[in-house]
């Protein structure tokens, strides 16, 4: 699966599941044997001890940013709870202000759609035929 058609996987299970964790997505790409392990971290572009999520490839993360950059999916801070509904988490401290930090501290974060990606081209449905005719590696 080529990058653009992850995108879509990505947008269209966002889009069905208002508030998508990383803990989500990570479930999502495992159920489809996607090679998404790595170590990296995405952190907030203004201060690297605000960590987000980590664990993922480079690429993964790419994907995550260029969605957000291009004003398909919206980041916004979610509660702790959510994660360990989940089941995952992270194990920095909780910021639980902007601030800048000096240590790691994990800001929980959850993902939705905006209008912008709904209306595009590809649908639920055509992502699921990629998924079903191979999905990504």
């Amino acid at each position: 699966m080529n990058k653009n058609e992850l995108k879509q996987v990505i947008m269209n299970y966002i889009e069905r599941n208002a508030g998508t964790t990383f803990a989500e997505l990570e479930r999502l790409f495992e159920r489809y044997g996607y090679d998404y392990i790595g170590d990296h971290e995405y952190t907030a572009a203004d201060d690297p001890n605000h960590i987000y999520w980590l664990g993922w490839s480079s690429e993964y993360f790419s994907i995550m940013r260029e969605l957000r950059q291009d004003g398909y999916i919206v980041m916004k801070p979610a509660s702790t709870l959510i994660y360990m509904i989940d089941g995952k988490g992270l194990t920095f401290p909780v910021a639980k202000t902007e601030r800048r930090k000096k240590n790691p501290h994990w800001l929980p974060v959850s993902f939705s759609i905006t209008s912008k990606a709904k209306n595009g081209e590809m649908t639920f449905f055509d992502a699921m035929d990629i998924l079903l005719a191979g999905g990504a590696k």
